[in-house]
């Protein structure tokens, strides 16, 4: 049980602009826990906006404005792809905590790009030949032994429908 010190203490570090977490650790309780006092005591919710300045560069994306909202949606930013020179709309926490830092495009070329390079060292390898002559001959095996099964049922059933024409 908190005491009510401890709450009054939390409370004042948020008033004075301490993010939820950050007042946890100074405080020694859980931010949600002063989440939740903050909401009970009325005060605005810590949440400091994300901004970025027009021309900031963070991975591959270049900053150019804001995005217009339309209602109450996450705010997006238009930013360009410094690789391909497109314009696209990014949220911004995904600008804020790297998740995006390229476009989709250039991303799917570069992991592309990477798996043909895997794929050609690996195919140069001898085991990778050694490999594939094993499955080859597999395969011809298999092949050879299928058909000439299905010969002798095929010899087979011909002699017994000439067994029975016979009999007729």
């Amino acid at each position: 049980m908190r005491t009510a010190k401890q709450r009054k203490e939390a409370l004042d570090l948020v008033r004075a602009g301490m993010s939820y977490a950050e007042a946890g650790r100074r405080t020694g309780i859980a931010g949600n826990t002063i989440r939740f006092w903050s909401v009970q005591a009325g005060l605005p919710p810590s949440r400091k906006p994300i901004t970025f300045e027009p021309g900031q560069i963070i991975g591959n994306w270049q900053v150019i404005g804001e995005a217009k909202r339309n209602g109450p949606q996450k705010k997006r930013w238009v930013c360009k792809c410094l690789l391909c020179q497109e314009n696209k709309l990014v949220l911004g926490e995904s600008l804020k905590y790297g998740w995006s830092t390229k476009c989709a495009n250039c991303s799917r070329r570069e992991t592309g790009v990477k798996a043909r390079e895997k794929w050609k060292r690996y195919c140069r390898s001898p085991e990778w030949h050694e490999k594939r002559k094993a499955v080859h001959e597999k395969q011809r095996q298999n092949g050879i032994a299928f058909w000439a099964k299905l010969k002798a049922e095929r010899a087979a059933k011909a002699a017994a429908e000439a067994g029975e024409a016979r009999t007729v």
